[in-house]
């Protein structure tokens, strides 16, 4: 089953989403355990700027959970999925010191399968 992608306009199969939510939970889990919360706030920011908003709540919680959830959920949300991926690798590229880039790179395949087993 192919899904159609909200963000950038093409067809995508399932697995891709699977993937993709396998890489996010690892990188999220790496911001996660950052010293300082600079990143996620940097990441919040970025989510509300591709929302089209000028600013928004900043939550203090961490990001794993929230990619847990979606990765437990019945239902897929391509555009949360997506906004929260493209909004990890914007902060990457515009702050490249701010994401330890052994986090960023991790591939879709490797994180499927080394991730799958330590999700709770």
């Amino acid at each position: 089953t192919k899904l159609y992608s909200p963000l950038f306009h093409c067809h995508a199969p399932q697995p891709f989403y699977v993937a993709l939510l396998f890489e996010l939970y690892t990188i999220s889990s790496a911001i996660d355990n950052l010293p300082d919360t600079l990143a996620k706030e940097v990441v919040w920011k970025q989510v509300y700027e591709l929302l089209g908003k000028k600013d928004g709540p900043i939550p203090s919680n961490n990001f794993s959970p929230i990619v847990l959830s979606w990765i437990h959920s019945p239902t897929i949300n391509l555009l949360a999925i997506e906004i929260f991926f493209l909004s990890i690798h914007l902060t990457f590229f515009k702050y490249p010191t701010l994401i330890p880039s052994d986090a960023m790179n991790v591939s879709a395949s490797s994180a499927l399968s080394s991730s799958a087993r330590d999700i709770p």
